[in-house]
């Protein structure tokens, strides 16, 4: 039962696990551990924060826990705040570059595998590169996922590392090409490889030629979240 009552390192991520919701991060060198929720309408303080014990919370390098789904349904995004060696910590102790971290518990941290991202009105990139000032309220936070949601993307066939293959694919050439059988009005985006031809969920299937009943995982490039202010400040439009 510690899977129920300290949730489970596998998958990452915010997963459906029965009744609850599990979270699921990973980190190398963190020495604690937060995850922080936020209600809809205040996204600059957290309206319940959850300090995770490292010796309930955290198998191997992977931090996790679950909540309630009824509890979680109450917040609307979440992120993480981590501590651990600072850069400066680790310049004292001669480390090498490539070794380096820069842990600091004023910056409020995004789920790399957050599915969708809430870019606040006062997002404040700068923020996050300023050592000891707090990102809260200007920078990404990720959105909580209904219940069903978070159950249907946690059904998938559990392969074995050695079994898994991935297929790397490319965003806009996987659907850009006027053959490939996608709506139009998809072709070349993220919901074209998503949706296919119906636009009805269903993976890529029906965009490619791929034998996907081979394929245990795709992996999609390039793959970030990017805010429309910070294109605009490039000149993209």
């Amino acid at each position: 039962m510690w899977q129920i009552a300290e949730g489970s390192p596998n998958p990452l991520g915010v997963h459906g696990a029965g009744e609850r919701l599990n979270f699921a991060v990973y980190s190398k060198n963190a020495r604690a551990m937060e995850l922080v929720l936020y209600e809809r309408d205040n996204w600059v303080t957290p309206a319940l924060r959850i300090a995770l014990d490292p010796y309930k919370n955290k198998t191997e390098r992977v931090w996790h826990c679950t909540l309630p789904a009824a509890d979680a349904a109450r917040y609307a995004y979440y992120a993480y705040v981590a501590d651990g060696p600072s850069l400066a910590e680790c310049i004292r102790q001669g480390l090498p570059r490539d070794a380096w971290d820069a842990f600091d518990p004023s910056k409020i941290l995004l789920d790399p595998y957050a599915r969708t991202v809430f870019i606040p009105p006062g997002f404040d990139p700068k923020a996050a590169a300023q050592p000891g000032t707090s990102t809260a309220g200007v920078t990404y936070l990720g959105v909580l996922p209904a219940a069903d949601d978070a159950r249907r993307n946690h059904r998938r066939a559990n392969r074995h590392g050695s079994d898994l293959i991935i297929y790397e694919m490319h965003v806009r050439g996987f659907t850009k090409s006027p053959t490939c059988p996608v709506r139009e009005d998809l072709r070349g985006t993220y919901a074209g490889a998503l949706f296919g031809r119906s636009g009805v969920h269903g993976g890529p299937t029906a965009a490619s030629p791929v034998s996907w009943s081979l394929v245990a995982d795709a992996l999609s490039v390039p793959r970030c979240s990017i805010g429309s202010r910070q294109l605009e400040s490039k000149g993209v439009p």
